[in-house]
């Protein structure tokens, strides 16, 4: 058991003897259970309901429960995924595409040997269309490089397929699952990454930290009504915002929206 709750990303229960276990060794841990004595069961207050994440004596913030339990539904609706892209392929096959890429399985695509590897994520149809300039002044300043060129959609696909054709490296990006998006980095090795719009993610953003590539957000923008959305979750998305090297906005409100929720 304690094996199990090592090596899991993160642990959700009602059996407080599990979940006090996997607190201990350091994994995210979210307790949801009933109590009749509040100092028994490790919560700083008395109440019939208390969610316990363990370790401190203390209930703990809502974006820290929330977080936690994020971490646990992703990985629920893990298997379930694959059946997705096959459903959604019906209408637009390239959904059945290499479906691996989206697990961080890439098999013989490969970038020439020697290369600087600029990837540029642009997840739909719009994102793609405007990365233009940036893929037409990347090729004429590097010509050395090989530009790397992730989607999530495939009509985004179908349409850097159309744009670019041989001129990039197209590849799906992984999910935001963190042995996927190792796995990604790992496999490509890029220089940097150009994410068009604000297609950011947690776990995408911290291997990137560790990897040492820099990651900036490109003709950026956040409204009102998603930087709110951020805001509820500002333990998770912080520090995501916090480690971009850098930030080109479409105006000035997208640019102090974007600082206020992280970015340096």
């Amino acid at each position: 058991l304690a094996t199990l709750a090592r090596h899991a990303e993160a642990v959700v229960g009602v059996d407080t003897g599990l979940t006090h276990l996997s607190a201990a060794l350091g994994t995210p841990t979210v307790a949801v259970f009933t109590t009749t004595d509040a100092t028994l069961a490790g919560v700083a207050r008395t109440g019939a309901h208390a969610i316990d994440v363990g370790g401190n004596g203390t209930v703990p913030a809502f974006d820290d429960v929330a977080t936690a339990l994020g971490r646990v539904l992703l990985w629920m609706a893990l298997p379930f995924l694959p059946l997705r892209l096959w459903w959604r392929g019906r209408r637009e096959p390239g959904y059945r595409e290499r479906i691996g890429e989206r697990f961080g399985r890439y098999g013989g695509l490969r970038v020439p040997r020697g290369t600087d590897v600029i990837w540029i994520h642009a997840v739909s149809l719009g994102e793609t269309r405007a990365a233009a300039p940036l893929v037409a002044r990347i090729a004429r300043d590097l010509p050395a490089a090989t530009i790397l060129l992730t989607h999530m959609t495939a009509t985004g696909r179908e349409a850097g397929r159309a744009l670019y054709g041989s001129g990039v490296v197209q590849a799906w990006l992984p999910y935001d699952f963190p042995f996927a998006v190792r796995a990604f980095l790992a496999h490509f090795a890029p220089r940097a990454g150009l994410l068009m719009e604000t297609e950011l993610w947690p776990n995408l953003a911290a291997a990137c930290t560790v990897a040492r590539v820099p990651l900036f957000l490109v003709n950026a923008r956040l409204s009102e009504r998603s930087f709110a959305g951020y805001r509820r979750f500002a333990a998770l998305t912080e520090p995501m915002f916090a480690s971009l090297a850098g930030v080109a906005a479409q105006t000035a409100d997208d640019a102090a929206r974007i600082a206020a929720a992280g970015a340096t």
